[in-house]
């Protein structure tokens, strides 16, 4: 039997947001033949008609758009209403002839987007602030993009190919630019030169726009109803206003202001946290909600929330103000959220934070105990945490007045709400998240598994991952040498996903970098700064 192994990577919600031409009639020949006598008449064929370029499609489309209308320093302003993580909500976008845009969403729970052309910045539903990466990157410039019509645009800088439409009634095309993995599939009803729907899928991730009607402003065509659909949540969304604008005001699309979440330290209570390490060796904190004990929660750099048990929810009558999509090593699940008024560990305590509900109930066997909860993106990324798996120790400080003592800075990029490094390998490099909730050495996401071909000649058994969502098929082997922080390992145990779902199906990240490689080190993670630092035991 397959070896279980247990990895509880991946709290991370995930909030939202063809024929090459139409068919052409042929006209076949045919005879006419009257009784007596018979004559054949020969009737010429219809030359067919040739099916339009992809150049042509997309002049079409353009025109039909009117989005000659976004020129010069002109944009479009768009507000909508509709729902967001299972509430109503309102929604303001703005876009500009460059690209440019600024996309808010309120509601009980708020997210800002902001793209200046170049870097784009995001709070995050937490209130988190911080710079905009890889998949989560593409999404919000998929949102933006298709429901201001600015894909057609020739400031978008895309390349657009013929793909067979969905049925005999449309034409589709493929958009493909800002190192897109896979290229957006856009349907278009040749009656009308209007987009149907915009979709991609990333890491067997679908997402879609489909839009029901439109609506037009001085010569520009929005999408007036439109259905917003991702990992398997679909939103309802439908403008109440357009406003075509002279000039959009650069500060629009600056680095967003801190959502209403914030953090204090206690002077009084030492910063070194009290820890248990568990069977698995995992790290557990103590936390309270509320001033609440509620017992042991998690330590996790590899969760992109943080989270409550299901029996610690319903203890404190936690009111839910949203749900959302979390996914995990299985796939994805569906889950309350709660903003307590405060969550506390040891000197920090974390005011109007999210939390998200999640059965953890898996977890009392391996680990020995009833777990309340894991602290995760939310808490880190308002401190700095030294952690030392090795010995098993973690300290909180206030990022404002830390000092590092040793070691040097590196730069670290946050993904899917969790750090992620480059490292280097026997086979290349790559850029791995770190976690310290997962209690193996390395895990290679499915994607690049298979395109690096990393089984190729190498020596493996049969395993399972298992964690959040149900447990995936994997295959157990060792690499030559693993290089992070400037430090070499020889004969690293590691692991290789083999089905392209969940949390290791994502495209932009390699692998996983657990517990036993961490515990080499003491971590310091800076996230409010975007770096931290690998000091060697």
């Amino acid at each position: 039997m397959p070896q279980r192994r247990l990895s509880f990577i991946g709290l991370n919600p995930r909030p939202l947001f063809a024929r090459s031409a139409v068919v052409i009639a042929a006209l076949a020949a045919f005879t006419m033949c009257a009784v007596a006598p018979c004559t054949a008449i020969a009737v010429p064929v219809r030359a067919q008609a040739e099916p339009p370029s992809a150049d042509e499609v997309v002049a079409k489309v353009r025109a039909a758009l009117g989005i000659q209308q976004l020129s010069g320093a002109k944009g479009v302003k768009l507000f909508a209403k509709g729902s967001y993580l299972g509430s109503p909500t309102e929604t303001t976008l703005a876009v500009d002839a460059a690209g440019r845009f600024a996309r808010s969403v309120q509601g009980p729970i708020d997210m800002v987007w902001s793209f200046d052309a170049k870097d784009l910045w995001t709070r995050d539903l937490g209130g988190e602030v911080y710079r905009v990466l890889a998949g989560d990157r593409r999404d919000a410039i998929f949102n933006a993009y298709a429901l201001s019509g600015f894909f057609f645009s020739p400031a978008a800088k895309r390349s657009y190919t013929l793909a067979p439409g969905a049925d005999s009634e449309s034409t589709s095309l493929l958009i493909s630019g800002e190192s897109t993995p896979e290229p957006i599939r856009v349907e278009i009803d040749p009656s009308t030169w209007l987009p149907r729907a915009y979709r991609v899928v990333e890491g067997g991730n679908p997402r879609a726009i489909e839009i029901a009607e439109w609506r037009e402003q001085t010569g520009l065509r929005v999408p007036a109803r439109a259905t917003l659909s991702a990992d398997s949540v679909s939103d309802p969304y439908e403008v109440v206003r357009v406003e075509i604008v002279d000039r959009v005001p650069d500060e629009a699309f600056a680095r967003p202001a801190a959502g209403v979440a914030h953090a204090t330290f206690d002077p009084a209570i030492p910063a070194i946290v009290g820890v248990e390490r568990a069977p698995t060796g995992h790290l557990l904190v103590k936390a309270a909600i509320n001033g609440q004990d509620c017992g042991w929660f998690i330590f996790d750099t590899g969760a992109g929330i943080n989270c409550v048990s299901k029996a610690v929810a319903e203890r404190l009558s936690l009111q839910p103000i949203g749900s959302v999509p979390a996914r995990g090593v299985g796939g994805v699940t569906h889950s309350p959220l709660f903003r307590p008024e405060s969550l506390g560990v040891g000197p920090m305590t974390l005011h109007d934070g999210l939390l998200m509900q999640l059965d953890l109930s898996f977890l009392t066997l391996p680990l020995g105990r009833e777990i309340g909860g894991v602290v995760g993106f939310g808490f880190l990324m308002r401190s700095v945490a030294e952690v030392d798996m090795g010995h098993a120790t973690i300290a909180l400080h206030d990022p404002s007045a830390y000092t590092l003592d040793a070691g040097e800075w590196s730069g670290v990029e946050i993904t899917d709400r969790v750090p992620a490094v480059r490292a280097s390998f026997d086979q290349g490099e790559g850029l791995f998240r770190l976690d310290t909730g997962a209690n193996t050495a390395l895990t290679f996401h499915a994607p690049t598994v298979e395109r690096m071909k990393l089984l190729d000649g190498r020596t493996t058994t049969d395993t399972m991952l298992g964690g959040v969502g149900g447990a995936i098929k994997a295959k157990a082997g060792t690499l030559e040498w693993f290089t992070i922080g400037g430090q070499r390992l020889e004969k690293l145990a590691a692991t290789f996903a083999l089905e392209n779902k969940g949390a290791f199906a994502n495209p932009d990240i390699d692998g996983n970098i657990g517990a036993g490689i961490l515990r080499n080190f003491k971590l310091v993670f800076d996230y409010p700064h975007q770096r931290m630092a690998f000091i060697k035991h």
